[in-house]
């Protein structure tokens, strides 16, 4: 257990709006921070199905003094996935002709990459998408 300024830690992980998917994604896991190395280990960290999600992580002290939140986009890959490469890639872009930080903006930024993302890999089964394919352009 990783004590830090006289606080232990720990990390819960849990889909973030878990309304914009079907089904059950993944179930909420909490594990605590290890003492020596500073990282936190989810060793059963099970997700139901394929495709890419915004995982919410939360990182609480006990004593309750502080409250750390961080999102990140995950790509999930299926049992027909599993052979394929990643050491080729090619870039490619979607162009939205609307205001994105009007629609989008920073606080559904990730949500929205993941939509677009899930779409792609749903259509394009071949591939396996990158997070970072889904940015603000130039004149977003």
């Amino acid at each position: 257990m990783l004590i830090f300024k006289g606080h232990s830690w720990e990390v819960t992980a849990k889909v973030g709006m878990a309304e914009l998917y079907t089904g059950n994604i993944m179930d909420s896991q909490t594990t605590t921070f290890d003492g020596n190395s500073g990282q936190a280990t989810f060793d059963n960290l099970l997700f139901q199905t394929s495709g890419v999600f915004v995982v919410h992580f939360n990182i609480t002290s006990t004593p309750a003094d502080y409250s750390i939140e961080h999102f990140e986009i995950m790509v999930v890959r299926g049992i027909g996935q599993e052979s394929m490469t990643t050491n080729v890639s090619k870039d490619i872009g979607i162009k939205f002709e609307a205001d994105y930080d009007s629609i989008v903006g920073e606080t559904y930024n990730k949500y929205f990459a993941a939509m677009v993302l899930n779409w792609v890999a749903k259509t394009y089964t071949d591939i396996i998408p990158a997070p970072k394919l889904v940015y603000k352009g130039k004149n977003g």
